[in-house]
């Protein structure tokens, strides 16, 4: 599946791994905070999430980071790399 299939589903989470006050600044609607530093301790309330799970970032850069070591411990998960990419993409 790729982003843009994904971000047309109802059901898909878009989690902001930027941090609280970035995300306090603005996000894309609907979006949850998990910022980067938090997802190891949070992996499990992750895989909980309804599927498909986009993360997104600033510029990407942190959204790869999260998206390497989520999948790494089993979630599936798509980079949505930064907040504009996937804020022009959202039907």
């Amino acid at each position: 599946m790729d982003l843009q299939e994904a971000l047309n589903m109802k059901e898909a989470t878009l989690v902001d791994v930027r941090s609280v006050e970035e995300f306090e600044d603005g996000t894309v609607q609907g979006a949850v905070n998990i910022p980067l530093h938090t997802i190891p301790v949070r992996v499990e309330e992750i895989k909980a999430l309804h599927r498909p799970i986009i993360v997104f970032c600033r510029s990407g850069a942190r959204s790869y980071q999260a998206t390497t070591w989520l999948k790494q411990n089993g979630v599936e998960v798509i980079d949505g790399g930064g907040i504009a990419n996937v804020a022009s993409m959202i039907r």
